[in-house]
């Protein structure tokens, strides 16, 4: 691990891009989110099942044989 060893952000590679992409879709996720429901009374138990649903949704979907079959990949590593 390059980052680790000192080397600084140079050796993390195109990970990097990928992180600031993933940050930026969070914020404005967040920001949708903001105006969506502000000023609205929501239920915590209702948000909370929706996201649990939605992490074992994600949880299994990222899982490499349901997004290899998915994919039509074959069951060992992508070509």
């Amino acid at each position: 691990m390059a980052g680790i060893s000192g080397g600084g952000w140079q050796g993390i590679g195109p990970f990097a891009g990928k992180e600031v992409i993933g940050l930026l879709l969070w914020l404005c996720s967040w920001l949708i989110l903001h105006f969506l429901l502000k000023g609205r009374d929501t239920s915590i138990r209702k948000a909370a099942v929706l996201f649990v649903i939605g992490f074992a949704i994600i949880l299994i979907a990222i899982w490499p044989p349901v997004y290899h079959a998915f994919l039509g990949w074959p069951p060992g590593l992508p070509e």
